[in-house]
């Protein structure tokens, strides 16, 4: 089960402006209309956040379908085909996430279903800094909630389903007090297992 979590981690190493309202020769019509502009930010990390994973030895049933990642992410700019003990899987990637240039994205499918996702090189904006003293109030056997709440969406995030095992890695860069600090969350099944920093304050 471990070489199934393994493989599959190492395997997988806008802002738009609507405005409502138009003429009329009605006076109060006109009000209404200036009055219902309204701005909607698109965000494709926020997209990444929300994607849906199925098992790899389930053909990834329930999954986010490739139709529905080209939708949400636009067209690739690469993708590779490989083999996890022998199940034919698709890697597809998507860079330039949120105009950021080295950001990446990258979801692995099987039977057009994904069953795994990378974010790479994102750098997340955060309000507030985030010190040792923070870091520390997060243990082993936590929810993995627990640490998006306090400390926001992590700037990397590996993620698998593979043989009933949720498998996920967090890395968070931007924010975090320290030269060159950073720390890392590792959970199992929506728990933490681990967790490590470096260089923090």
């Amino acid at each position: 089960m471990k070489k199934f979590l393994l493989v599959g981690l190492m395997l997988l190493s806008s802002v738009s402006l609507a405005a409502c309202g138009g003429n009329s020769s009605k006076s109060n019509s006109a009000n209404s209309a200036s009055s219902s502009s309204k701005v909607v930010v698109k965000s494709e990390r926020a997209d990444f956040n929300n994607l849906k994973f199925g098992d790899l030895h389930k053909k990834a049933a329930g999954g986010t379908t490739l139709a529905a990642a080209k939708k949400q992410f636009g067209k690739p700019s690469t993708t590779t085909e490989s083999k996890i003990n022998d199940i034919a899987v698709q890697n597809v990637t998507w860079t330039n996430i949120d105009k950021q240039a080295d950001a990446k994205i990258v979801l692995s499918f099987t039977n057009d279903k994904a069953f795994g996702a990378q974010l790479i090189n994102y750098n997340a904006k955060r309000k507030n800094t985030i010190d040792l003293k923070q870091f520390n109030t997060v243990k082993k056997g936590d929810k993995v909630s627990k640490a998006t709440d306090k400390f926001g969406l992590a700037d990397e995030v590996t993620q698998t389903l593979i043989d009933g095992q949720k498998a996920l890695t967090e890395t968070y860069t931007s924010g975090v007090k320290g030269n060159d600090a950073s720390f890392v969350i590792v959970a199992a099944n929506d728990k933490i297992t681990h967790t490590s920093q470096t260089n923090m304050k």
